[in-house]
This record gives C-alpha cells, sequence and structure tokens, in this order.
C-alpha cells in the first residue's frame, strides 16, 4: 500500500512549524482508513517525535512539529508506518533544516509605469546587485 508523506516546504529555519500530512492508497485508489505510526527523526537519527496508531480522519492524517530555536541542522525524516490485513508498510519523506542565509544578490525590474495597446515593443531595464553593492555581471 503506497503511503505518501507531504510538508507544506522543503526547507526549514529554527523555530518554524514543519505541516506535514500523511495518507496512504490501495492498489483501487481508496484511501487506507486504519492507524498511522509516526516518527520524526532529525539527522542524527533520535526520536524526535513518536506519534503510535494515530487515527486518520477521512483517510488523512496532518500534524506539525515546533523545531527548536537551536535544532540540528540538516536532513530530519518522517517515517510512517501502517499495518493493512497482510503487512507492515513503511516510506520515509525528508526535509532540510538550515540557519537563514542572506540573499547574495538582489534583482531590480524597471518598466514603464502604463504601456499601449500600440506598442509593438516593451523596454525596462534589469539589475542585479550583490549584497555588499557590486553589479552581477551577465
Amino acid at each position: 500500500t503506497p503511503i505518501f508523506v507531504q510538508t507544506d516546504k522543503a526547507i526549514y529555519k529554527p523555530g518554524q512549524l514543519v505541516h506535514y500530512r500523511v495518507f496512504a492508497v490501495y492498489p483501487d485508489l481508496q484511501l487506507f482508513q486504519g492507524n498511522f505510526t509516526i516518527e520524526i527523526k532529525d539527522p542524527n537519527n533520535n526520536k524526535i517525535d513518536f506519534l503510535p496508531e494515530m487515527v486518520s480522519t477521512n483517510g488523512v492524517v496532518e500534524g506539525s512539529l515546533g523545531l527548536a530555536d537551536q535544532p540540528i541542522f540538516g536532513d530530519w525524516t518522517i517515517v510512517v508506518k501502517i499495518q493493512t490485513e497482510t503487512r507492515v508498510d513503511t516510506y520515509s519523506k525528508s526535509f532540510t533544516v538550515q540557519q537563514y542565509q542572506l540573499p547574495r544578490f538582489e534583482v531590480t525590474v524597471d518598466m514603464p509605469s502604463y504601456v499601449l495597446l500600440s506598442d509593438t515593443a516593451l523596454r525596462g531595464t534589469v539589475k542585479a546587485t550583490y549584497t555588499f553593492g557590486q553589479p552581477v555581471e551577465g
């Protein structure tokens, strides 16, 4: 039985909330209606959260994990297990926790404030500058 794990984004910063959703689908596309066991592990394989026997609402389990202000950086893993009549299925999904990085350059686009339908061309300028003020070549 395929298990799907979705997160609201791929990269998180310290202190943010990781939202996730879990569901499983049978080959006939019916949603699995049983219980899910969910584990969340940090990059050192420490078990940060363990949610046994999570009951699905209409076949979907939703949850969240608040990251600490100083978490371990790297790839974290959500591991999901379900017990069907014949076997145990497992699936894992990774997300990244990293420190905020300032953008290395800024892009500005200058366009005319209006355009006429009769205009055959649209002119403008695109500028890219590094955060230390020098222009980006290219």
